[in-house]
């Protein structure tokens, strides 16, 4: 049973890292336009995160968002003929993933973040009340000389930033999936031209050496 249980969380492990070292890790994270957005808004709106309830507006959102989301995913995946994928499927000894990886891994990082920004909107919207003062938490700030107003006063703002930051930035997401998406179109345009350019190409040197 333990062994099974073992497995389980080994596969499930094994894939997220497979996806993680496939996006690029924190390094793609932090040279990210769409990070870098996602903070400046985030920053410029604290008035939204500070004082209101943002995480109404996520739960609201998100769940469109991340269908939108696997759409797209759904339309990488069936997207062109058994040629181009192939195509798009190959890699180099020297290359981390193929192209074709890479995108699936942008694709699934977009929903992963969707999917956490969600549940952070949850949790927030699940803790938002003040604690009473024979609360466990309250004891524990009072025999360590903590400040009781710890949480709401310092820990509490932090926690909002950090979720109305997962919150934008799954929304920037969605326009890198478009975005993605259109990337694909672009490729499989360029794969379905490259015959007939060369096929051009010959007919006019042909042509040339007639004349």
């Amino acid at each position: 049973m333990f062994e099974e249980l073992k497995r389980s969380y080994l596969g499930v492990f094994n894939i997220f890292q497979r996806y993680w070292l496939a996006y690029g890790g924190w390094k793609a994270i932090v040279f990210s336009p769409y990070f870098h957005g996602a903070l400046l808004l985030s920053l410029a709106l604290e008035h939204t995160w500070a004082d209101g309830d943002w995480w109404n507006t996520a739960i609201t959102i998100l769940p469109s968002v991340i269908g939108f989301s696997l759409g797209g995913f759904a339309i990488w995946l069936g997207f062109g003929d058994e040629k181009f994928r192939q195509l798009i499927s190959h890699r180099n000894d020297e290359e981390p993933a193929s192209p074709y990886i890479e995108l699936s891994a942008t694709f699934a990082h977009f929903i992963v973040i969707q999917l956490i920004a969600l549940i952070a909107a949850l949790i927030a919207q699940g803790t938002a009340f003040s604690l009473p003062l024979d609360h466990w938490l309250i004891g524990i700030f009072e025999a360590s000389a903590m400040p009781a107003d710890l949480i709401p006063t310092y820990l509490a703002p932090l926690f909002h930033f950090f979720g109305y930051l997962l919150f934008v930035y799954a929304l920037m997401t969605a326009l890198a999936a478009t975005l993605a998406v259109f990337r694909v179109a672009s490729w499989f345009e360029k794969f379905r031209n490259m015959p007939e350019s060369a096929d051009e190409e010959t007919s006019s040197k042909e042509t040339s050496e007639k004349n």
